[in-house]
């Protein structure tokens, strides 16, 4: 199904005479579909990576799909031979099926993917809303009724090209076939299509983001979670992130995990996240707690972080500044990245007159 989608965005998006022919017939089309086309003229092309950019496109071949059948139908009246193909790959129920369910999952997971991708997320965070997503992933496969309206929607659109619920043909001895349980189409592409879908999502989203890792014990460093820390944890808490600790001995950390657990004991204003969690964790009265939510509170949760750095180089140093040496693109990226960020440069070339070092002139070149 994804290959279909993909070969026929492209197909539109490299053809001005198919683009010109899909907005023509879009231009008639009635008022439901071209309000459930937000106002796009085009079809959205199937990013490759992106996932929150294949929902969209899902969303929207969903929504055209009888603006796509006619064009492509139009094209193939006009001796378009990839338009007889592709028309005829569109007009598969099992197609229908996977296209439905698909576009519902992924608009499930559409919020999640967009809210990784925030600079100031942190992997205690995101794991969090990753958990909520799992939970209404579970949900969905638990309810039938969810199931027996995706289904509803396959058969309305099957409809509309008079396009039979029917199911792969089963074999008893044939073992490379689909042989899923299923007397009646219905039942068949809930087992081979709805469940796997579902439990793949959840089972990856787990694995990637919420399964407890080493690093992640350092959560339960945060006060407001500090009544999870059983012993069993508190001997391993800080094993991720001793090389990287001021203290180099167990009763160190044990002493100053004690006197962090008093501290927030009978209070209410307990922090919830790293960030606040940082604030409150004095580098001199709790040093190695300081550097091991520090540590948490850096680490990406995405590779969204170095996305944004590759386009800032690409911006920063093209054909005209290609010879600029390593000092001054490193401080012209800073202050490219993180340009909401106040400079003061009196302070600056104080602290770099003070050390001896004069090459501001590398750094700040304007």
């Amino acid at each position: 199904m994804m290959d279909v989608v993909k070969e026929i965005s492209y197909a539109f998006s490299y053809s001005a005479k198919r683009t010109g022919r899909f907005k023509t017939y879009l231009e008639g089309a009635d008022d439901e579909t071209t309000e459930a086309l937000e106002g796009r003229k085009k079809i959205k092309t199937l990013c490759e990576t992106r996932w929150s950019s294949r929902a969209d496109a899902l969303h929207m071949f969903k929504d055209a799909y009888q603006l796509i059948i006619d064009t492509l139908g139009d094209l193939a009246t006009d001796g378009d031979k990839n338009a007889v193909g592709l028309k005829r790959s569109m007009q598969d129920f099992g197609f229908l099926v996977c296209l439905t369910v698909c576009e519902h999952v992924l608009q499930i997971s559409l919020k999640l993917s967009n809210f990784l991708q925030n600079p100031s997320l942190d992997l205690v965070e995101a794991a969090t809303e990753a958990d909520d997503v799992v939970k209404t992933l579970r949900h969905i496969r638990g309810d039938d009724g969810a199931w027996q309206k995706l289904y509803a929607d396959t058969k309305r659109l099957a409809n509309t090209q008079n396009i039979e619920p029917t199911k792969p043909r089963t074999a008893g001895r044939q073992m490379h076939r689909d042989n899923l349980p299923g007397d009646t189409p219905e039942l068949y592409w809930k087992r081979s299509v709805f469940y796997p879908l579902l439990d793949h999502l959840a089972t990856e989203i787990e694995s990637r983001i919420i399964t407890p890792k080493d690093r992640f014990l350092a959560q339960y460093l945060i006060p407001s979670k500090l009544h999870l820390l059983t012993p069993e944890k508190e001997a391993t808490v800080f094993m991720p992130f001793a090389g990287d600790l001021p203290d180099k001995n167990f009763q160190a950390y044990k002493n100053e995990l004690l006197k962090w657990k008093c501290k927030w004991e009978n209070r209410s204003d307990k922090p919830s996240d790293l960030i606040q969690t940082l604030k409150h964790a004095h580098p001199d009265f709790y040093p190695n707690i300081h550097v091991a939510v520090k540590i948490l509170l850096t680490m990406p949760v995405s590779s969204a972080t170095a996305e944004r750095s590759f386009s800032s180089l690409k911006r920063i140093k093209t054909y005209l500044q290609s010879t600029m040496v390593e000092d001054r693109l490193n401080g012209l990226s800073l202050m490219h990245i993180h340009r909401d960020h106040q400079i003061d440069l009196d302070c600056i070339i104080q602290q770099f007159a003070a050390d001896g070092n004069r090459r501001i002139r590398l750094i700040f070149p304007y």
